[in-house]
């Protein structure tokens, strides 16, 4: 009986602590794209278990053009299955350009564990050209606590207004997170700043960063999208510790399950000598 005992205390250490920890979000994806190359056609999204095992409560969320919208809720995914959305036609610019679509979504597993995800990809509709804006990101820092520094060039003659958004996952936080910056024209270069938090308790992966860089001019839209991601990982010596506790534990319950065993052996013997 012992040896059972400690065969699924093994069983349960060497599985399910490893995979809560360092569960993974991507086992639900959301995508977009146009139904069609016509202008009036709307837009589709998918919905796609990627897991083995079931999802469920699936919400997303969508901002695109000024307008947030939310999808039915999804009482369930099974593994490997897709659901197909499409959004009515009346939600399309009627401006030639790049527009950007944020796609949030938060479901449970079959454990009722919460995860949260988030895309963006940028639509063109119309004739559209090369971006007029240029940008890169470049981050730093470590233990939860990043830099980002974000650098935009203007690529015309014209003097340009860019609005942004820096956008991240929960629960990840960007500060600021949206911001409008004065770009001269002649190639001028615009340096801007941002952190970005992973609190304490997070999930041991990578977040993704996007920040969305839009120029609304008189008969065209430009966007520009950059990417870049942050990671929480947990330290090497932390993983030594941790196993080094689950370790303690396991031998701490052997020894309680022993010494109850003998215990009761103990008890039961002297009840039979007294009988």
């Amino acid at each position: 009986m012992l040896l059972k005992v400690i065969l699924k205390l093994a069983i349960f250490i060497f599985t399910l602590l490893p995979s809560a920890l360092f569960a993974n979000a991507d086992l639900c994806t959301v995508s977009v794209e146009r139904v069609s190359g016509d202008w009036n056609s709307g837009l589709r999204v998918r919905i796609r278990n990627n897991g083995e095992s079931g999802i469920k409560e699936i919400k997303t969320t969508i901002n695109f053009h000024g307008n947030d919208l939310t999808l039915p809720l999804l009482d369930s995914l099974s593994a490997k299955e897709e659901k197909v959305f499409e959004l009515a036609p009346k939600y399309i610019p009627n401006k030639s350009g790049k527009y950007p679509v944020i796609l949030r979504t938060r479901f449970l597993d079959e454990d009722s564990s919460s995860y949260n995800t988030l895309s963006v990809k940028l639509l063109e509709f119309g004739d559209t050209r090369y971006s007029r804006i240029f940008g890169k990101i470049d981050s730093s820092g470590s233990a939860g606590k990043y830099n980002f520094k974000l650098s935009l060039k203007n690529l015309e003659i014209k003097d340009k207004t860019v609005f942004l958004r820096a956008l991240s996952e929960d629960p990840v936080q960007v500060d600021p997170n949206s911001f409008s910056v004065n770009l001269k024209g002649d190639s001028s270069i615009h340096i801007q700043e941002f952190g970005v938090r992973v609190p304490l308790g997070s999930l041991y992966r990578n977040y993704p960063i996007f920040v969305v860089a839009e120029v609304d001019e008189e008969q065209y839209h430009d966007s520009l999208l950059l990417t870049s991601d942050v990671q929480r990982k947990m330290p090497e010596l932390s993983v030594l510790w941790f196993w080094a506790l689950i370790f303690f534990l396991s031998v701490s319950f052997c020894i309680s399950v022993i010494l109850e065993y003998r215990g009761n052996l103990e008890t039961n013997s002297k009840l039979r000598f007294w009988s």
